[in-house]
């Protein structure tokens, strides 16, 4: 008797639990997972051609499928790319388009975090990735900042 009280209990903490989570999307408009539009602003090239490094990259290449490419000058071939995915995305009060996300590099098997920025109405991309943790912001003072930078839509 006791065994049957107990998963009834627990089937009713479970329900509970789905009418909430269904009712706070449904009152808020959250989503448990983000879905990204067919035009994103971050899908596009963007260089920097005063970046000519393996560690801050010239140019990077966000596609619309998921798969990104990150190039040490504006040529040649990639010495980063794997697939990312969009956790995250708001608008501020100054226009500017934020992303979260996580990204995996395929070709030295890396994983991590980044936030973008996409300012100046589409025309600018900041950066700052991490290894271990989503980046809390984005500092542009100094010239590295969390493996990131500032690009140009090309």
């Amino acid at each position: 008797m006791k065994r049957k009280n107990l998963i009834g209990k627990i089937a009713i903490f479970y329900l509970l639990c789905g009418v909430i989570v269904f009712w706070k999307i449904q009152v808020f408009g959250e989503k448990l997972v983000y879905v990204p539009k067919e035009n994103e602003e971050l899908y596009g090239t963007w260089v920097n051609e005063e970046y000519n490094s393996m560690i801050i990259n010239a140019r990077w290449d966000w596609k619309s499928d998921g798969n990104w490419a990150s190039y040490p000058n504006t040529t040649g071939e990639p010495n980063w790319k794997g697939k990312y995915s969009i956790t995250e995305k708001w608008t501020d009060d100054s226009g500017a388009v934020w992303y979260k996300m996580t990204w995996k590099n395929e070709i030295y098997g890396k994983s991590g975090y980044g936030l973008i920025r996409i300012g100046d109405s589409g025309l600018t991309m900041e950066t700052a990735f991490s290894f271990s943790a989503y980046p809390t912001k984005i500092d542009s003072t100094t010239s590295l900042w969390g493996y990131g930078g500032i690009y140009y839509r090309k």
